[in-house]
């Protein structure tokens, strides 16, 4: 059996990487950790999971991706959930454009399906900014060629 996380994290960063927007400039995307030099907002790649799910005639996993939307405010300003739902809404168009489509993994994988399996909020605060994520977990079933 072959790992497929790789594959599907890198689908992922080409498929978002350029097709993200806000306010008309584009969103950056990185891979599980953020440049210090990073400006808010953008999107990070981040924990993934795999199980293997039990199959008689091939290698099938339940695989799990997590996208995760980091926006800022000045601490001054109010700051709202607004700009991660917008961005957070462009991600899913992109990833699931509608029901029964499946990214690409081919030439060594299949994905059979394709699902939002939870999105959580959470928001924090230094003493410059206030931050808002957002993390969208996508779960797809994957079937080794």
């Amino acid at each position: 059996m072959k790992d497929p996380t790789y594959t599907i994290r890198n689908v992922y960063s080409q498929l978002l990487s350029g097709n993200i927007f806000h306010k008309g400039n584009p969103v950056a995307v990185y891979d599980e950790y953020a440049s210090k030099t990073a400006v808010a907002p953008y999107v990070i790649l981040g924990a993934q999971t795999l199980y293997q799910q039990p199959h008689r005639c091939t290698f099938k996993s339940d695989c799990s991706i997590t996208v995760i939307v980091v926006t800022a405010f000045p601490g001054a300003e109010p700051g709202n959930k607004k700009f991660a739902d917008d961005i957070g809404n462009q991600i899913t168009e992109i990833i699931l454009p509608v029901p029964g489509t499946n990214i690409y993994l081919e030439p060594d994988y299949v994905c059979e399906n394709t699902k939002i399996d939870g999105i959580n909020s959470s928001s924090s605060q230094d003493s410059t900014h206030k931050y808002i994520e957002k993390a969208i977990r996508f779960n797809h079933i994957v079937r080794e060629l």
